[in-house]
């Protein structure tokens, strides 16, 4: 009787025959053409930087298979790098719609709607990300974004907001940057300096 397992291991698929006790490993590449073959070379050359072929890449995956939400909420990360904030917002839309479960697609299409500056919806999706997992460090950072170009009455809570994103994630230099700007806008110099100096610590580029 020959028994059969199948697991993932990078882009390969490692199949396991147990065969009267000797275990044999095959290695199975994704088959070319196919999603998955797709999926492992858009997220490769996302990883290279090269967002247009990334995002041609998952064009492709989303042909061959409408249903896989990472692909997605993948190829809207690729349109965000290269500005294409609208169409980023309509491919987390649609991973969202797949999954709705996934707080880092609720983040993302929340801080693509904050750079079209619409802030009432970046402000419900930053908090529906963080409804579905409280501790999401990013998502309290965003927040604490989108209340600050909200205005004056917002700054406190922006502040309590990065706080939050720093309390989760302190090695993180992004919300003490953030936290730095919205208190100097209310006057407390001393902290915003504390803040700065911490941020160059972490030695953390700002990247919105």
């Amino acid at each position: 009787m020959i028994l059969v397992s199948i697991i993932r291991r990078g882009k390969l698929l490692v199949v396991l025959l147990s065969a009267a006790g000797v275990l044999l490993v095959m290695a199975l590449a994704p088959r070319p053409g196919s999603a998955e073959s797709y999926f492992d070379e858009a997220t490769e050359a996302y990883d290279n930087g090269d967002y247009q072929k990334s995002m041609e890449l998952y064009d492709k995956v989303i042909e061959v298979n409408h249903t896989i939400a990472a692909a997605w909420q993948n190829r809207g990360s690729a349109k965000y790098k290269m500005g294409y904030f609208y169409g980023a917002i309509g491919d987390f839309e649609k991973a969202i719609q797949l999954s709705p479960a996934n707080y880092e697609a609720w983040n993302s299409c929340g801080m693509a709607y904050y750079k079209t500056q619409q802030h009432l919806d970046a402000l419900t999706h930053s908090k529906k990300a963080l409804k579905i997992n409280p501790e999401f460090a990013p998502a309290h950072n965003n927040l604490g974004l989108t209340k600050y170009r909200l205005g004056i009455k917002f700054l406190q809570s922006a502040i309590n907001d990065f706080t939050k994103a720093i309390d989760i994630s302190p090695e993180k230099g992004a919300a003490y940057y953030n936290r730095a700007v919205v208190k100097f806008k209310i006057g407390d110099g001393e902290g915003a300096r504390a803040d700065i100096t911490k941020f160059k610590e972490l030695d953390e580029r700002v990247n919105y």
